[in-house]
């Protein structure tokens, strides 16, 4: 197992002990958006997520998108981040959040693992949808842009 492995480690095994809570109560999402990558060479790709909220303030997001980097090459990225929200019972407006977590990007059989840095917006986060936008880093800079559908989670017993 390479240095860089047992760094990235480190990191995502608290966001998967995080998850457990998570998944217990809160809200389950399903996002659609598309991602693009200021770096070299440039991504861009669609992609889908899942994300579990707990009943106070933070989501467990991880994403998977297709796409193509800029020379034409196909590629595929994954992320997994811990958000914060500030505003998560908002039903109008928009509801503010950043996060952290990892990425890594696809390229030809080589993986290439990073740290990522989100903030962004999303409409009215307590309701049942709505588009949200974030700005960050993970191998480059970062945009997204996309949907979110809203579901109660109901603990099982």
């Amino acid at each position: 197992m390479s240095w860089c492995w047992r760094r990235s480690a480190a990191v995502w095994l608290p966001l998967l002990v995080a998850a457990a809570p998570c998944r217990a109560q809160g809200r389950t999402e399903v996002t659609a958006g598309v991602v693009a990558l200021a770096s070299r060479p440039a991504f861009y790709g669609a992609g889908l997520g899942l994300a579990w909220r707990d009943q106070e303030r933070l989501r467990l997001a991880p994403a998977l998108q297709l796409g193509a980097f800029g020379d034409g090459r196909f590629g595929a990225r994954a992320e997994l981040s811990l958000q914060f929200l500030l505003d998560p019972d908002r039903t109008r407006g928009l509801g503010l959040y950043g996060g952290g977590g990892l990425s890594a990007e696809l390229e030809g059989g080589h993986v290439t693992p990073y740290l990522l840095l989100i903030l962004g917006a999303e409409s009215a986060p307590g309701g049942k949808g709505g588009p949200f936008v974030e700005l960050g880093v993970g191998g480059g800079a970062r945009v997204a842009i996309g949907y979110r559908w809203r579901h109660p989670s109901v603990p099982r017993r």
